[in-house]
């Protein structure tokens, strides 16, 4: 929401002149109009007159089209407040991407001891990472649709230690009040190719204006993901004994120790299949599974002291840790 204060007037010329200095620095194709009036007005009047004058100002002037249902710029003329509002629809972009880092997580990593505020942990940074994806890719969004700031919101996300591969997975770009609405797809691709060459931590694939069908994929579907994970046993292993382990799994996992303290305290029921197996050392062997969202991958490798059940641990009767872990599909 952005303000201006005015001192506003019930002559439609003069307002107009002022909403053209304002809306002049956005692009839009539709707008919405509304006025809260001083008690002591002539309320009949201005709605009859004042009102749709403004309206039909607009329209001419803009070239946009008015609605009241969501429109990308709602005007809101305050008598009470002399003030100016507007509120901009957000512009959401969409694509993909692909983690080659270990140390770096999808969004910013705020310090859980100062909360983002900076402490002697954090060595005033107020946060446990240097960058992000979030933070490599979306200021180079903000700058070309000159917004001012955006949000990441990514299809579910993989912890920092784990490398996201394979086509990418799907996230959303939400532009916060954009002056600028809508880009080519030639601008759009420079801007792929502008951050792919700049980061070699990361990699964005197919970026385009998002679609209702993107928005509401990312924000509200539960994708599945195909996980590479090599593991580590405290026993020696034998080729039979991982062969032992393809199949499909109902598992329920209680919330796992390592995230306790952010997440809610549940009993979960996820679906897994092992769809791939290799031995690669006599206590070393690499696993390709796919899952239902929400599996905790790392928990169905060890266990965690019985919270995960059935786990690998459980299965082979050994003590086993995931080693190393990457997300190959998203899907």
């Amino acid at each position: 929401m952005q303000f201006f204060s005015y001192d506003l007037t019930e002559d439609p010329d003069t307002v107009f002149e002022k909403l053209i200095s304002i809306l002049s620095k956005y692009e839009f194709k539709t707008f919405g109009l509304g006025v809260i009036y001083l008690k002591d007005q002539d309320l009949h009047r201005l709605r009859r007159e004042f009102q749709p004058l403004l309206i039909q100002k607009m329209k001419q002037y803009f070239k946009a089209k008015v609605i009241y249902s969501k429109p990308e710029i709602l005007v809101v003329l305050d008598f009470r407040k002399n003030k100016i509002e507007l509120s901009i629809k957000s512009v959401f972009v969409s694509a993909r991407y692909n983690k080659f880092s270990r140390e770096i997580p999808q969004t910013y990593y705020y310090c859980y001891y100062c909360k983002g505020r900076g402490c002697n942990f954090c060595k005033r940074t107020g946060k446990l990472s240097e960058t992000s994806v979030e933070e490599l890719v979306s200021k180079h969004f903000e700058k070309l649709f000159i917004s001012e700031g955006s949000k990441f919101i990514g299809a579910g996300r993989e912890d920092m230690d784990v490398l996201m591969l394979g086509s990418g997975r799907p996230f959303l770009i939400e532009l916060l009040d954009p002056k600028v609405r809508s880009n080519s797809r030639i601008k759009l691709k420079l801007l792929q190719r502008l951050v792919n060459k700049k980061y070699t931590e990361i990699k964005i694939l197919n970026l385009r204006m998002a679609s209702k069908k993107d928005i509401e994929k990312v924000k509200n579907t539960a994708l599945k993901k195909t996980y590479r994970a090599i593991v580590e046993c405290n026993k020696e292993i034998s080729k039979k004994e991982i062969n032992g382990l393809k199949g499909k799994y109902l598992i329920k996992q209680i919330t796992p120790e390592r995230v306790e303290k952010r997440r809610s305290m549940l009993t979960r029921e996820r679906k897994a299949q092992i769809k791939k197996v290799k031995l690669i050392d006599n206590t070393h062997f690499e696993i390709t599974v796919k899952t239902d969202a929400g599996l905790y991958i790392k928990e169905f490798v060890s266990g965690d002291k019985g919270r995960s059940d059935p786990s690998l641990s459980s299965l082979l009767g050994k003590d086993c840790v995931c080693k190393q872990l990457d997300v190959i599909k998203v899907c």
